[in-house]
């Protein structure tokens, strides 16, 4: 079966593929037979105890992609018999139900399989985009489609599920296959493909074991002993993809996916046991939620990481294309001007993007084809062109040329290029020539444009909340803690405000998650318009947010929230075909010299219940304590 198969000759001896013998074939089969109804008791075993069955995944479908891969069409007969006897005596089902659910179980993962080979080709050391997007197609997707569409449809026809369920079933059993399939099967798959101690050099190996931990410290903060009452936290996990895509980026895809399979054991582990935001009272299938989240976790950390490797085997052809540049420009120079033709051929046969330009005029000498289509512009127009003009920064090409000058060469010089309106980020490698009886400098490029902006957005999805856009809780401490430092250095006033939407709850009882969410989208609009530049808000969690205002004493910044809560009494959040309001309470502090930022939002904090207190709706001083009487109004809207 192609790349994918394994080769057993260091077995068989005498370069014989087991998987001929006839033998071998049939011990490997009644072994994923045994396999099979094994791991169809355990799983039985552990999530019906907890009343959560179907299981989120199979981890018989990994089995069989693996076996698949192995005897392609000869593990038919080894799957069909595992599935039959695990259904039949785990499950309970009749021998005609058995054997259609079975039949869909065999044929399922050797039809993905093909399908996946056909597509992507084999695997290699570094998996890229399209052979891992084959995978998740093919060994994933079609095979838990047919093993689903064949189960759905004979417990249909057998009287066993009624016909409007059929789609709810089998979509149930569909993540089921390909939760099993992702979780194990891949992690196998590149174990096999890379033996070797890991992907981080001493000098990253840090950052490899920082991400991981907080990874998994996210994950066990979330599944372990923790239980949620706000169905709504069922988004937290997924902002764990967050640095499993880092990873992915940054280190082998081997690696990541190991520390994914951890997370999916704490992410299932902890939801059986009742714990974790997919727990939550309100959650009527929990266990639907993990598979919606192993599934789409695995595909995020599998393209992530086939892209990564796409660039890292570039930039590997681009280091050894160098290489063989230098020793090519070394041999022609050495041998006193060999032929011009030939080097230009080699320059413009090149894989990536090279120029060559004069160290005496500083202009265009030559530029291959793909040099072309990186700048789009035709080569007629770059020749004798002023080198610099293409550089941002024009210092960083002289200190190029001086490196040039002092080594021979240069690699992996990080510059930004100038292509009409936009810039391009790339990685520069240049040695020193002779070009036309000239000195010169050759460059070759890599434009890294597309990871740099991937990373500056990771970057900002750590700062910053999803839902509102705003600094999240960390980068807004961080923010005020660099304000209150200032004003206590120059002697300056601050003012802290803690802003709580009323009866938050209620919207949500009234009109749904959704709804809430607009409002605290609805609030971030007004507050962002509102305030000044200058001002810092940032969303505390849940519907808290925080406002610290600069160069503004309490008296200031009275009317400044008192202008805000009348424009959010003011504001309607539209919801299908009707409208709602909905009002803010806020506390104020000023900062004192004796404060520490726990004691300033302290201090706002209890004026903010001092507003509450007072009846909502309102903006308090921490000094305003008189006892309301609060009520709690229904939650209307109008059309």
């Amino acid at each position: 079966m192609g790349g994918w198969e394994a080769s057993t000759t260091g077995i068989a001896g005498g370069g014989v593929r087991w998987a001929d013998r006839p033998r071998a074939v049939l011990c490997a089969n009644l072994l994923a037979a045994a396999a099979y109804l094994g791991l169809g008791v355990v799983t039985d075993l552990f999530f019906r105890q907890y009343g959560f069955f179907p299981a989120p995944l199979w981890p018989a479908a990994s089995l069989s992609v693996a076996a698949a891969m192995l005897l392609g069409w000869k593990a038919v007969p080894g799957l069909a018999l595992g599935a039959f006897l695990s259904n039949l005596v785990v499950f309970e089902a009749t021998w005609a139900e058995a054997a259609g659910i079975a039949a869909g179980n065999a044929l399922g993962p050797v039809v993905g399989v093909r399908l996946a080979l056909r597509l992507g080709g084999p695997l290699t050391r570094l998996p890229g985009l399209r052979p891992v997007a084959s995978f998740a197609l093919g060994a994933v997707g079609v095979h838990a489609a047919v093993s689903a569409g064949c189960g759905a449809a004979v417990l249909v026809i057998a009287g066993v599920v009624p016909g409007d369920l059929a789609v709810p079933v089998f979509v149930r059993w569909w993540l089921s296959d390909a939760g099993g399939a992702l979780v194990l099967a891949p992690s196998a798959l590149l174990w096999g493909l890379d033996r070797g101690f890991g992907a981080a050099t001493r000098g990253r190996l840090m950052e490899l074991v920082l991400v991981a931990a907080v990874t998994l410290a996210g994950g066990m903060a979330l599944f372990i002993g923790v239980r949620f009452d706000d169905p709504a936290n069922a988004a937290l996990p997924f902002l764990l993809l967050v640095p499993l895509a880092w990873m992915a980026m940054r280190f082998l895809l081997r690696d990541t996916y190991t520390q994914f399979s951890v997370l999916v054991l704490l992410v299932v582990g902890g939801t059986v046991m009742g714990y974790g935001p997919f727990a939550a009272p309100g959650i009527d299938k929990p266990m639907l939620y993990v598979g919606v989240f192993i599934v789409t976790a695995a595909l995020t950390v599998l393209s992530c990481g086939a892209q990564a490797n796409d660039r890292r085997r570039a930039e590997r052809n681009l280091r050894r294309m160098v290489d063989t540049l230098e020793q090519t420009v070394a041999e022609r120079t050495a041998a006193l001007k060999e032929s011009e033709a030939q080097l230009r051929l080699v320059l413009e046969d090149a894989p990536v993007p090279l120029f060559v330009s004069s160290l005496r005029t500083h202009r265009l000498l030559f530029v291959n084809s793909r040099a072309e289509r990186l700048l789009e512009s035709p080569r007629e127009r770059l020749i004798g062109v002023y080198a610099p003009t293409y550089w941002s920064q024009p210092e960083a090409r002289a200190r190029l040329i001086e490196v040039v000058a002092r080594n021979g060469h240069a690699r992996d010089v990080e510059v930004e290029f100038r292509r009409g309106e936009s810039a391009l980020v790339v990685l520069l490698s240049a040695a020193r020539t002779v070009f036309d009886g000239e000195p010169a400098m050759v460059l070759g490029i890599n434009d890294i444009t597309e990871r740099k902006r991937l990373e500056a957005e990771l970057q900002r999805l750590a700062v910053m909340d999803g839902l509102t856009e705003l600094p999240n809780r960390r980068h807004f401490l961080e923010r005020l803690e660099a304000e209150a430092e200032r004003a206590r250095r120059y002697g300056r006033p601050l003012s802290v405000a803690m802003v709580d939407l009323d009866h938050f709850k209620a919207i949500n009882d009234s009109h749904g998650h959704a709804a809430g969410d607009a409002a605290l989208r609805g609030f971030a609009e007004l507050a962002r318009d509102a305030l000044r530049a200058s001002d810092v808000i940032g969303r505390m969690g849940g519907e808290e947010f925080a406002i610290a205002l600069p160069e503004t004493g309490l008296e200031s910044a009275m009317p400044v929230m008192e202008r805000l809560r009348e424009l959010v009494a003011a504001h309607q959040v539209r919801d299908d075909d009707c409208a709602f309001g909905f009002t803010v309470s806020t506390g104020i502090a000023e900062l004192r010299p004796e404060d520490d930022l726990s004691r300033l939002l302290s201090r706002a904090d209890r004026a903010l219940y001092a507003a509450k207190r007072l009846g909502r709706n309102r903006v308090a001083q921490e000094d305003e304590v008189d006892e309301g009487n609060p009520t709690r109004p229904e939650i209307s809207c109008s059309a």
